[in-house]
């Protein structure tokens, strides 16, 4: 084997070159096994180049070059300076500051050296007349062991040098690419397969980070598996050691004390809770704002996270995980802002709660004594159109402190329904018949009613449910303009759309008014969606609340396009609740 090396290495290259191509040389391909047989191989390479293509990986293949050849490679860079060789060209992946440092001392010996982002699938060593690469395998013990494919074969050095080139021209400088990394604008991207390896990536990384650790839970399932899988314990210890850890997750309003118990648990956590769920299925994990863990979880339902783990992607590199960071800060400080609305929000609701209150407190003597002195007159006319003035002024100031009060419960999800069975047609008939007789309406309005004669039984709360359709009465009895008016009041059963063969009761209430105005349609039953100085906007928002408490749907629409023939209210409850 070495006779046959010398022979071929004492011919001239291009001689030895077209001697092979014209099949005069034999063509020889084969696999050293011995370490120190390894050694001389790759130094007779480099000794008797006309040029040298290096690809390899960063790490063992160039800190073994360095340490076992570096003084052949001097003596090839002397050859190059006075024009005896053609240099060497090495690619490789160059990741972060400790590839920077062996790297450097190659650039500083004149090695042209570029960067390439996928590592290279295979090592190997080319010149112009012979190729060889390293094979990594395991004995039977396990252990590792290194061989040397070696060939001549014009096929082989074809091949590679095409790859090489290739790879060459789309690699970057390795001082452009040294820049970077010391400026922290490079970026590595490993895509992890496996939960159970990203999961231990992310509490290596929990490890070794040095200042923050911001997290970014989509889901409240994501928050409770944390809890459950001991997430929290384990940044909770993080933060003992002086790291600032912060965490996102959604509001949960069902279970507000579950959830803030278990905050309390982990005193060097900031939590902070978002009022939306993110559209994002993802776990995001930023570690001192210079590495990013993006996990997916495939199955949100799952209690722990290797079951609830898909792919996962690490970022190393501080653009990208500046980026996600400022997204971070950005919902961050949003919830900041939200807290303190809501905290403004509360004292406003609670004072206007107050307020109402007391509002209400001197208006009940009011009405009574201004209805007992209205009895005792008995001739003058005059003062009891006064006093009817009165008692209608009171009686509206009494309905806007209930309205307001109202608004408040709902807000603060206290609205509470007292259900029982009741007949809804007499409910409505008893309504009619009070409007007639105590408003002070000057309006002529004709009621008409096409009810079943039968009863229609409904579980509700029957004070509810009547406020909801005086509601709708004095609605269109305020927008009936004319003198004479028609309000038309229906009821009727019918079943539920694609659903089982339930039923729903649907109260309709069709006036002859000015109609909807098209402006204020769309958020109709909305806060303050009036256009009229009669009422506060209020009233169907309140009804709207109620219907929908009860499991119904409230809507409106005008009778005609152009709504110049009225509107009619609607409004659908269970038949029956149970």
């Amino acid at each position: 084997m070495f006779d046959y090396f010398f022979e071929i290495f004492i011919m001239p290259y291009e001689q030895r070159i077209r001697a092979i191509r014209e099949g005069l040389e034999p063509k020889k391909t084969e696999i050293i096994e011995d370490d120190e047989e390894i050694s001389k191989r790759i130094i007779q390479i480099i000794n008797k180049s006309e040029y040298l293509c290096i690809c390899s990986v960063i790490g063992g293949d160039i800190q073994f070059s360095y340490i076992n050849f570096f003084y052949v490679i001097g003596e090839i860079l002397e050859k190059q300076q006075n024009g005896n060789h053609k240099g060497i060209r090495w690619i490789t992946s160059i990741n972060n500051n400790n590839d920077v440092e062996l790297v450097k001392k190659f650039l500083n010996n004149g090695i042209q050296i570029r960067h390439v982002y996928n590592k290279p699938f295979v090592s190997f060593l080319l010149s112009n007349i012979l190729f060889a690469s390293t094979i990594e395998k395991k004995d039977e013990k396990g252990r590792i062991i290194t061989s040397l494919l070696s060939s001549n074969d014009p096929l082989y050095l074809d091949h590679y040098n095409a790859i090489f080139e290739e790879q060459w021209k789309s690699g970057i400088d390795a001082e452009d690419r040294i820049n970077d990394i010391e400026k922290g604008r490079y970026i590595n991207i490993k895509i992890i397969p496996s939960s159970k390896e990203s999961l231990k990536l992310l509490y290596d990384l929990y490890d070794s980070a040095q200042d923050e650790v911001l997290i970014l839970l989509p889901s409240l399932n994501g928050f409770y598996r944390t809890e459950k899988s001991s997430g929290f314990k384990t940044l909770n210890e993080l933060g003992f050691k002086g790291l600032k850890i912060k965490v996102l997750s959604p509001m949960d309003y069902k279970n507000q004390d579950k959830s803030d118990k278990i905050k309390s648990n982990y005193d060097k956590i900031e939590f902070r809770s978002l009022q939306f769920t993110l559209q994002t299925i993802n776990r995001i994990t930023i570690l001192d704002r210079s590495k990013t863990m993006i996990l997916e979880i495939k199955d949100d339902v799952k209690d722990n996270f290797i079951d609830a783990f898909g792919l996962a992607i690490f970022i190393d590199g501080k653009s990208t995980a500046s980026s996600y960071a400022a997204i971070f800060d950005s919902l961050w400080k949003q919830t900041e802002m939200y807290e303190q609305l809501q905290l403004q929000d509360k004292m406003q609701k609670e004072f206007i709660n107050i307020a109402a209150h007391e509002l209400r407190t001197p208006l009940q003597p009011i009405l009574g004594l201004a209805e007992i002195v209205k009895n005792e007159i008995k001739d003058n006319s005059h003062q009891k159109e006064l006093l009817d003035i009165v008692i209608s002024n009171a009686k509206r100031l009494k309905k806007l402190s209930e309205d307001i009060l109202d608004v408040t419960k709902i807000e603060s999800h206290s609205l509470k329904l007292n259900k029982e069975n009741f007949d809804i047609n007499a409910l409505i008939v008893s309504i009619i018949d009070d409007y007639v007789r105590y408003s002070l309406n000057k309006k002529a309005i004709k009621f008409a009613d096409y009810f079943f004669k039968e009863k229609i039984i409904i579980y509700a709360d029957k004070n509810r449910i009547g406020q909801v359709i005086s509601n709708l009465i004095e609605n269109s009895v305020k927008f009936i303009s004319k003198e004479q008016g028609e309000c038309v009041i229906s009821i009727k059963t019918e079943k539920k759309k694609n659903i089982d063969s339930s039923k729903i009761v649907v109260v309709h209430i069709k006036d002859t008014g000015s109609g909807i105005d098209m402006d204020i349609l769309p958020r109709l039953f909305t806060k303050f969606s009036s256009k009229s100085f009669q009422g506060t906007g209020v009233g169907l928002y309140i009804s709207k609340n109620i219907i929908e408490a009860h499991g119904g749907q409230i809507w409106a629409e005008n009778n005609t396009e152009d709504g110049k023939s009225g509107a009619t209210f609607s409004f659908s409850l269970p038949f029956k609740d149970r």
